[in-house]
C-alpha cells in the first residue's frame, strides 16, 4: 500500500535567506509577542548582529549585556543599569534578561529589555532556539 505524505505547512510568514534578516525577523516576532521593549542579539564583545525596538537602546543594550551577564548582581550591576536606563526605560534589575549561547565556538547573547511576565523565560529561549537553527 502506498501512501501520500502529508503535505507539510510552513508555519512561518516571513523568511529570508540571508541570515541577518532572519534573525532580525525572528527577534520582531518574538518581542512582540512577549511584550518585551527590546530584543538583541549581541557578539561576544558587545557588538550589535540583529535587533528589535529602538535603534539607539538596542546599540546600548548589545554593547552592555557581555558585561551584564558576567555581572549578575551588586553594586557594579547597578551601576551598569543606571548608565543603560538613560538609554532603555526598560533596562531595570526586574526589567533587563540576558542570556549567553555559544553556536559552534562563537558566543553570542540574547538580551532583552521590558516587563517581567509569564512570557518572558519563554521568549528568551524562543529567541535562542530560533537563533541556533539560523546560524547552524
Amino acid at each position: 500500500m502506498h501512501t501520500q505524505p502529508l503535505p507539510v505547512q510552513e508555519r512561518r510568514r516571513q523568511r529570508s535567506g540571508d541570515r541577518i534578516r532572519a534573525i532580525q525577523l525572528l527577534l520582531d516576532r518574538v518581542r512582540t509577542q512577549h511584550d518585551q521593549e527590546i530584543l538583541v542579539v549581541a557578539d561576544a564583545d558587545g557588538l550589535l548582529v540583529a535587533a528589535s525596538g529602538s535603534p539607539e537602546a538596542a546599540e546600548a543594550l548589545a554593547a552592555y549585556a557581555p558585561l551584564l551577564h558576567r555581572t549578575p548582581h551588586g553594586r557594579a550591576r547597578a551601576g551598569l543599569l543606571a548608565h543603560l536606563s538613560t538609554w532603555s526605560p526598560g533596562a531595570t534589575a526586574d526589567g533587563l534578561h540576558v542570556r549567553r549561547i555559544t553556536i559552534e565556538e562563537a558566543t553570542f547573547f540574547v538580551a532583552a529589555a521590558g516587563p517581567r511576565n509569564s512570557r518572558t523565560e519563554a521568549g528568551l529561549f524562543r529567541a535562542q532556539t530560533g537563533l541556533v537553527r539560523i546560524l547552524r
